[in-house]
């Protein structure tokens, strides 16, 4: 007997802002780093399956204005007077 999936539920900014992060963390690190950051491969394979789940839902991630997309949600995500473009340099060449 399967057990039913679990639901949910993000802005559209929060789902694009994960979709960025996920597909960094898990398509951009080598065999090594997966390692060193996940404790287990079960943990890999459910961020790559929340990844493409992500994929299949937003069209933004397809758009020749990817990156303007991407920092306007992160900014609106982030809390009022948070100046990370200044403090970070958030957002450069990402």
């Amino acid at each position: 007997m399967s057990s039913p999936d679990e639901l949910i539920r993000l802005s559209p900014d929060e789902a694009f802002v994960l979709y960025d992060f996920a597909h960094r963390l898990v398509l951009d690190i080598s065999a090594k780093e997966v390692e060193a950051i996940f404790e287990d491969r079960g943990e890999w394979m459910a961020l790559s399956s929340v990844l493409g789940q992500l994929e299949t839902r937003l069209p933004q991630i397809f758009m020749p204005d990817y990156r303007e997309r991407l920092h306007a949600a992160r900014v609106r995500l982030r809390p009022l007077g948070d100046q990370a473009d200044e403090e970070y340099g958030a957002d450069e060449g990402c």
